[in-house]
């Protein structure tokens, strides 16, 4: 039975952000300019607890909870911004027992350096490069093949810039209103290399205090292209099936969808909290056991300590 849950967990992947809290919004709407402008020698500890429940029907429950801190720095360059993210410690437990999980460790020591421009955009992401040798040099054979496909540079670097846009990137420099809403399609490049479409819901409730004087709550609400996640879990599937020497489960009905909520000073673009949810469901058909649906719930909330 351990080594069914084990095998179905392996096949559930996740991808990229989100949550939800109501602000009551303002009476009067209010116009409002996002700018990437944090002071020069700005430093911060980003404090990040998630929770992670894995459900597979008939097979049972796996639990994670997660807690990291990372001290992050930004600096003026002659291009815009350079900001430093340096690990300062990670707490992992798996059903309520601590894990040293090799692939944490490996990120745990790696600093990551991000380039940035004056608008607000990324630039480049440094850090990431010699993270599969690593895995290579440094783990049994037996799991650091699988590790070191994790730790792909390029993939790395495109959930890192695309996490960035979709609290940064894509709002730099933007003119909003309390109280609008924006539907919009958002590509999505999955580590298979294939193109995924988010279908997402962008809105601006209103104003709200916080450390920085007033701070723009902009809520997020997402919706997967089911395909394209289906036919990537299909994919990683058959990877798992192939490590464990077993047939293949396959994998069908995806679908991920979340929410994010951040709290964000718009004359700086520091954000000052920040809580995400997201959950990806699908239905995978596992050898000898048939078709098993299977539920993964994650939820992450952000504090942020600045000097």
């Amino acid at each position: 039975m351990s080594r069914l849950l084990a095998f179905a967990s392996a096949v559930i992947v996740l991808l990229c952000t989100g949550c939800a809290t109501k602000v009551e919004q303002p009476v009067e709407p209010q116009t409002f300019r996002f700018r990437f402008l944090p002071p020069d020698g700005t430093e911060f500890v980003q404090k990040v607890v998630t929770k992670r429940d894995k459900i597979f029907e008939g097979l049972g429950r796996q639990t994670e909870r997660s807690a990291s801190k990372t001290a992050i720095s930004i600096r003026r360059s002659e291009a815009g911004y350079v900001m430093t993210a340096k690990p300062v410690s990670l707490k992992l437990k798996r059903n309520g027992k601590p894990v040293k999980d090799p692939l944490t460790k490996l990120l745990q020591n790696t600093v990551v350096t991000y380039r940035i421009s004056e608008g607000g955009q990324i630039q480049s992401v440094e850090g990431y490069g010699e993270l599969a040798d690593q895995a290579l040099r440094s783990l049994p054979p037996e799991s650091a093949r699988a590790v070191a496909q994790a730790l792909n540079e390029d993939a790395l670097v495109a959930r890192e810039t695309a996490e960035w846009n979709g609290r940064i990137g894509d709002f730099a420099g933007g003119e909003f209103t309390t109280g609008q809403s924006i539907d919009a399609e958002v590509p999505f490049t999955l580590p298979n290399g294939e193109a995924l479409t988010y279908f997402t819901t962008i809105s601006f409730p209103g104003f709200e205090d916080c450390e920085a004087g007033s701070c723009v709550q902009v809520e997020q609400r997402y919706d997967s292209d089911a395909a394209a996640f289906g036919r990537l879990a299909g994919e990683i599937a058959k990877g798992v099936a192939g490590e464990v020497g077993g047939e293949a489960p396959s994998v069908s009905d995806s679908r991920i969808s979340g929410s994010a909520s951040r709290l964000i000073d718009p004359a700086t673009m520091l954000i000052y909290a920040e809580t995400l949810e997201r959950t990806i469901r699908m239905t995978v058909d596992i050898p000898g056991r048939g078709l098993v649906p299977a539920t993964l719930k994650e939820e992450r909330r952000y504090s942020f300590d600045y000097e």
